[in-house]
C-alpha cells in the first residue's frame, strides 16, 4: 500500500492523526497510514480498541474510532444505531 502523501504532509500531523477521535473523517491516504501503523504497533492497536495481536482491521471500524474516539458499541453516540 503506497501513500499518496507522506505523513508529514497530512494537515493533522502524524502524532495527532493516531489519536482516536481527533482526526474526524479520514481521507483515503490517512486511513491507509493508520492501517499501516496499526499493523506495526501493538500498543496502538489497543488504544484504537483492537486486540494487541490482531493484524486485520475493518476500515469501517477504523473510521468509526477516528470519528468518535471509541469502537462502535450499543451505547455509542454515532448515527449507525
Amino acid at each position: 500500500m503506497k501513500l499518496k502523501r507522506l505523513p508529514s504532509e497530512f494537515p493533522s500531523g502524524t502524532s495527532l492523526i493516531l489519536q482516536p477521535g481527533w482526526s474526524g473523517t479520514l481521507a483515503d491516504d490517512e486511513l491507509d497510514f493508520i492501517v499501516t501503523e496499526l499493523r506495526r504497533r501493538p500498543g496502538l492497536r489497543v488504544t484504537w480498541g483492537f486486540k494487541q495481536k490482531q493484524q486485520r482491521f475493518s476500515r469501517e471500524a477504523i473510521k468509526h474510532v477516528a470519528l468518535y474516539g471509541e469502537p462502535h458499541a450499543g451505547n455509542c453516540s454515532c448515527e449507525a444505531k
